[in-house]
């Protein structure tokens, strides 16, 4: 999975292997360490939550879980929709903007970067 954040937006992006662990489990997280200890790390998940009403993201013991109401999870999974949107009010008159996608393969090879098992991309020539 992989993480993108610019000021207050927040982006998943799930090859097929983590959407499809995400449908069985519910659950698909990665983690980043800046240090040898547990304290170091960073873990984002993104949940499949069958109480919740719409997408919104939590951040609690250094874990950003990114929430999805089941029926959107299972509609988005199976269906050809390439992402999710949504904002989360931060009060203040500040947003949250919130994005799940599904990771195309890229059209041209880039190296140090691995499109072991993305989406086939619909701009690439048949």
């Amino acid at each position: 999975m992989k993480l993108r954040i610019l000021d207050d937006t927040l982006r998943l992006r799930l090859p097929k292997s983590e959407l499809d662990q995400l449908g069985a489990t519910g659950r698909v997280e990665a983690v980043i360490h800046f240090g040898p200890g547990p304290e170091q790390r960073l873990v984002y998940a993104l949940v499949v939550d069958r109480e919740a009403h719409r997408i919104s993201a939590t951040f609690t013991a250094g874990e950003i879980a990114v929430h999805l109401p089941a029926d959107r999870a299972n509609t988005w999974a199976e269906g050809d929709e390439v992402g999710l949107y949504a904002e989360q009010s931060l009060g203040n008159d500040r947003h949250l903007s919130l994005a799940i996608e599904k990771d195309f393969k890229c059209l041209v090879p880039r190296q140090g970067e691995e499109d072991y098992d993305g989406f086939s991309n619909p701009k690439a020539a048949c």
